[in-house]
């Protein structure tokens, strides 16, 4: 899940600063990382991500 996400922010150049970016990442991954998700509850995440990663 955190993967999907980060190349999906990569892709639209969310990581401005370049010099911030460790720390966001390593933000981002904290907050993945006390997620407590079922499942289909990654599923929908998932499903999220793709939808707004859509070109359209």
């Amino acid at each position: 899940m955190t993967n999907l996400c980060i190349k999906k922010l990569e892709e639209k150049s969310f990581f401005k600063p370049q010099e911030k970016r460790p720390i966001m990442l390593e933000n981002l991954r904290s907050i993945f990382s006390k997620m407590e998700l079922s499942e289909k509850e990654t599923r929908i995440l998932s499903s999220v991500f793709a939808s707004l990663a859509k070109k359209g």
